[in-house]
This record gives structure tokens, sequence and C-alpha cells, in this order.
């Protein structure tokens, strides 16, 4: 089975691109970037999208459509933040009996719980507004969506992967602000699989048992 580990980085300000301390056989490790990266494990891919004014977009891009960057049966994509410290063998056994491996949100249980930190973050109401009557003409409780992150996705290459991806993406689309984004993949991704598969089960990269023992995340040491 073709394997890959597969990360992004666009823009010069944003993220270095991280060595892993541990590589697997058998597995590509690709970065596709619009910067002059080199490495001795990554396979550099150069992508520029020129009509994507912002770099979130630009992740968003490939982050949910992984199939379309490299060839391979699974991929685990993973944010610039995250650095690999342990073999992912385990990892990709686990996600292969499900349909999509994901991360829970070590400190918000649900898109409900998010919406304050829109606020927070200068969204305008009037746009957050319109998300809550999606929700609530497609009939879905936001209390009742797990929140996902985004930084580790462990994706099977399958017609429902790519549906997925490609409804995450017109749902940012939908309510994008810019540089600013309403929807971010985490939740647009928390959304859209509540809506398209309300009783898929999801492998959980929870955060001790797997997360931890995989990668460091320096986004996170940072905050601390």
């Amino acid at each position: 089975m073709k394997k890959a580990v597969l990360t992004f980085i666009f823009g010069s300000d944003k993220e270095i691109l991280r060595e892993p301390l541990v590589v697997d056989d058998g597995v590509r490790y690709v970065c596709v970037t619009d910067q002059p990266l080199k490495s001795d494990v990554w396979e550099i891919r150069r992508e520029y999208f020129p009509f994507v004014k912002s770099d979130r977009d630009k992740v968003a891009l490939v982050k949910m459509q992984p199939f379309k960057y490299v060839d391979a049966e699974q991929v685990v994509t993973i944010d610039g933040s995250l650095q690999i410290k342990a073999h992912l063998g385990p990892l990709f056994d686990e996600a292969a009996r499900h349909p999509i491996g994901l991360k829970r949100h070590p400190l918000r249980a649900n898109l409900e719980q998010e919406l304050p930190f829109w606020v927070g973050r200068g969204m305008p109401r009037e746009t957050i507004r319109e998300f809550e009557k999606m929700a609530e003409k497609d009939g879905i409780s936001l209390s009742k969506i797990p929140l996902f992150e985004g930084c580790v996705i462990a994706w099977r290459n399958t017609a429902f992967s790519h549906a997925l991806g490609r409804s995450i993406l017109k749902l940012m689309e939908r309510l994008g602000d810019g540089q600013n984004k309403l929807i971010t993949n985490q939740c647009a991704l928390s959304y859209v699989l509540k809506q398209m598969a309300p009783h898929t089960t999801t492998y959980c990269i929870d955060q001790h048992k797997f997360f931890k023992r995989f990668f460091h995340n320096t986004f996170s040491e940072n905050l601390t």
C-alpha cells in the first residue's frame, strides 16, 4: 500500500520546514510550498496558486485535496507546526480501518463552543449568524458537532475522502472573509463531516495515546 506524509508551507514568514526525527521506509514525505525550501527527507513540490491571495486558502487547497499532490492510498497531512518524532506505522494501520482519522480539539468540544472565539477574532456577527442559519436549515445543532483540529488528518484515497474535501472547500469559499476566514478548515471539516456522514465512525487521533507520541507541536509549545 502506497503511503505518504504531506505538509504545506506558504508565505515566507509563517513556518519553517521541520525535518522528521524518524523516517519510515516505504513512506513518501512531500512538502507543497511556494518557497525555495530544501530538505534531505521531504520531496519539495512547488505550487504557486497565482489567483489565490490568502496563504490560508492555499494551505486548505492542498490539505483538503491531498491526493491531487501525491500518488498514494493513504496520506497523513500535517501542519508546518508539527514535527514527526516517531514511526508512523501504527497511525497508518489504525487509520486504515476507518474512513478518516482526525484529532479532537483539546479545549473545545463542539462547534457551538467555537463561536465566541470567532467573535473574539473580530469576525462579522452577520456572517456568524449566516452560519447559524445554515445549520438551522440543515437541521444540525452546533452543540452536537464534535470539533476536530485540522493540524493532522489521516486520509484514505476513497470517493468519500474526495467528496469530503470538495465540500469543505466549497463551504470555506461560501463563508470566507478574505485573510480572516470566518470558517477555518477545522470548523468546515467538522461541519461537513457531520452533514455528509453523521454516523461515520471516525478514527480519533487522540491527544495522549497517539498525537503526543508521534508529533512535536511547536505551535502549542510556543503558547506555553
